[in-house]
């Protein structure tokens, strides 16, 4: 007798519909689903949890202090760039204000940089000639260093030159611009070596430092640092000659390191100048982290002239510091040197875009060189645009392949805390929780987000609701994720239906755009209605039990299939993950249930296969008692029948809805047992033994 394929697809179904009713199927939901392997358990805080930043951070720099200065207009820009390389030069009567003592970064390279675009963009010509003739005097000449210097250990002498009777004389001469002819000083000792493909480094110190001066540690602590910077950046281009310059300059800054526009000649060495308070203010570590990121900022005029000197200083540092303190750590990856300014970070990011900060954006960079890759990082910088304001930087940076999802991508990993450092472990951060927004009051106004800021929202609903969320966008291409809780990886869009039976944790809502020139606005509207009681037992991962399955089946066969037959092929895994939010997920992953049976009065092997996410809002309507509603699925099944060595494939079919699942419950610690209603027959049940 044949057995057409129609009549066993016929048969397969029912099969199908009886494991359907065994597994209990519930749809996969509106939110992506984690592995219930390693979804969070309820209640189990990971990562960091955001918190209110403690008020502003001081001011970066010496250049945001300047800032603010000409913000309030206490002193015009011209005044407090001379004011500032007055007091680099070490000038008693510079007098900077208190507010200069107090920044955590006493890197000067900022300032210069701000008088050097002065030089190409300045109207005031009597400002311009002063602060030429003051940048000419603190950055001294490779040809200068080589006549007021010798080699480390030479006893040679040229005629006429006298060995330094004080450090302070060289000062003078220093401020005097290191004059030509007649009597002359030693005022230098220098060491020199070169990183091959790279360039050379020249390392000049006080000729007047004793053999067990303190400074000695910091000169090799120097001399190590630049190798090992030329080093590693020999992958991303070659830097040339670069002049270290241990300054006699008493000054308030630590490090400078500058050259575009500063020499006419194009073979001048980048000049890295180190102040006595360098010697003293930090650990060798640190100090070498220091200043592999100077080094860094030879390499960017070097590599990357012409975004540098086309643009603005206060356009361009977003990238030019945050990239020199990444490849820092690049240098020496042990040191975290770049943490101190993350908390600028976490305090601006939940208002302010990324092009507008600086030496915080660090993080950024150390997200993205773990995405991208060092060289990735790399072509990023060398895309910034050569002239333009903030606006086309913003243009470039969104230009990036996949910026929209990269941007977003950073946001979610940043408030979960899980960039990677470079070094190991995470990149320590504490993120602001954002403005608070309850619904179902707060949800009325759309929520608005700008270009490259990571828009925050801390999420609060009230308790014993069943929630119908509507949500819609309109403006600019953006994307959106909301976070129920602190748990890592439990990012999602805003769901259609929440339950707060359970009092849920608050919750984050994340809004970015990486779309130049607009804003992108997310509006949610909120109804509610009665939710059921809240069982906690039910929370956690509980995975189905095979045998329970096996036996359910053997008492159900008859019913579905009139022939009979034996069940014995059962593997995979059934996972079920109830939330407090009020969703549960079904993982099926690799699931075969097989058999013989009887088809037609002829002897089938049938097989089922299914694999995917199910998920819907359960409710507990009463002890004992669950429901579940308004069911989504991912799910894929198929199914073969062989019969006289014939096999047939049967693909994926409409399957039973969620009311199968719905039905009586008994919880404890360790055992969840669910016995479906209303299916047609009397079901015995199906055991699940607690995962999480």
């Amino acid at each position: 007798m044949s057995y057409s394929p129609r009549r066993l697809a016929s048969s397969a179904l029912a099969l199908v519909a009886l494991a359907c009713s065994l597994t209990g199927r519930a749809a996969p939901g509106v939110t992506p689903v984690p592995s219930a392997t390693s979804a969070p358990v309820p209640n189990e805080v990971e990562g960091p949890v955001p918190s209110e930043v403690e008020g502003p951070p001081p001011p970066a720099d010496f250049e945001a202090v300047l800032d603010a200065d000409v913000a309030a207009g206490t002193i015009t820009k011209e005044e407090g760039i001379i004011r500032l390389l007055q007091a680099f030069l070490g000038d008693p009567e510079a007098g900077l204000p208190e507010t200069y003592t107090q920044v955590p970064e006493t890197e000067g390279n900022g300032v210069i940089e701000l008088a050097n675009d002065y030089l190409a963009r300045g109207e005031d010509q009597a400002a311009k000639a002063e602060i030429q003739q003051l940048l000419e005097t603190l950055i001294p000449s490779t040809e200068q260093l080589q006549a007021y210097g010798q080699p480390a250990g030479s006893s040679w002498r040229p005629p006429g030159v006298a060995a330094p009777t004080a450090q302070t004389d060289c000062a003078t001469l220093w401020r005097n611009r290191f004059p030509t002819g007649g009597g002359r000083y030693i005022c230098f000792e220098y060491i020199t070596g070169e990183v091959a493909g790279v360039g050379s480094y020249s390392v000049y110190y006080p000729a007047s430092w004793a053999p067990d001066d303190p400074g000695r540690a910091r000169l090799e602590a120097t001399a190590l640092a630049a190798h090992d910077a030329m080093t590693a950046y020999r992958a991303f281009g070659d830097i040339g000659p670069v002049n270290i310059i241990f300054s006699v300059l008493p000054s308030p800054a630590g490090f400078l390191a500058e050259v575009y526009s500063r020499h006419p000649r194009g073979d001048e060495a980048c000049p890295l100048l180190i102040f006595p308070r360098a010697l003293v203010e930090n650990d060798l570590d640190q100090f070498k982290q220091t200043v592999a990121h100077e080094i860094f900022h030879c390499y960017q005029v070097r590599n990357l002239n012409g975004q540098m000197l086309g643009t603005d200083r206060s356009v361009r540092k977003w990238w030019s510091e945050a990239s020199a303190e990444y490849f820092s750590n690049v240098v020496y990856d042990k040191v975290n040197y770049e943490y101190r300014h993350q908390g600028e970070f976490d305090y601006s990011s939940p208002t302010t875009p990324l092009v507008q900060m600086d030496y915080g954006n660090a993080v950024l960079f150390q997200y993205l060189a773990t995405r991208l890759g060092d060289a990735g990082v790399i072509r990023l910088l060398r895309s910034m645009p050569t002239s333009g304001d903030e606006a086309a930087q913003i243009a470039a940076l969104a230009d990036y392949s996949d910026m929209q999802t990269i941007f977003h991508d950073f946001a979610r990993a940043y408030l979960e805390g899980r960039i990677d450092d470079r070094g190991g472990g995470a990149f320590p951060v504490n993120p602001g929780a954002g403005d608070e927004l309850h619904f179902p009051e707060g949800s009325g106004g759309p929520l608005i987000a700008d270009p490259f800021v990571v828009t925050r929202f801390h999420v609060t609903f009230d308790d014993d609701l069943l929630y119908t969320l509507t949500t819609e966008t309109s403006g600019v291409e953006g994307m959106h994720a909301l976070r129920l809780g602190f748990g890592e990886g439990a990012w999602g869009p805003v769901p259609g239906t929440l339950n707060t039976a359970c009092p849920l944790p608050p919750s984050t809502l994340l809004l970015t755009n990486a779309t130049p020139g607009g804003a992108y606005e997310v509006q949610t509207i909120a109804t509610t209605e009665d939710s059921g009681e809240c069982d906690r037992c039910l929370l956690g991962a509980w995975q189905m039990d095979l045998e329970s399955y096996r036996a359910a089946f053997a008492s159900l066969a008859s019913t579905y299939i009139s022939g009979g037959g034996t069940l014995d092929e059962v593997s995979g895994v059934v996972t079920a993950l109830f939330l407090e939010d009020g969703h549960v997920y079904t993982t099926t992953e690799g699931f075969v249930a097989g058999g013989d049976f009887t088809l037609g009065d002829q002897p089938a092997r049938v097989r089922l296969m299914m694999d995917g996410t199910v998920s819907s809002i359960y409710v507990v309507e009463r002890e004992g008692r669950l429901t579940f509603l308004r069911p989504e699925e991912a799910l894929t099944t198929s199914s073969q029948v062989t019969v006289s060595g014939v096999t047939v494939d049967v693909p994926g079919m409409e399957l039973p809805g969620p009311g199968l699942v719905s039905g009586e419950y008994t919880c404890t610690p360790d055992t969840l047992h669910l016995t479906p209603l209303d299916v047609g027959v009397e079901h015995p049940g199906v055991d699940f033994n607690r995962v999480r």
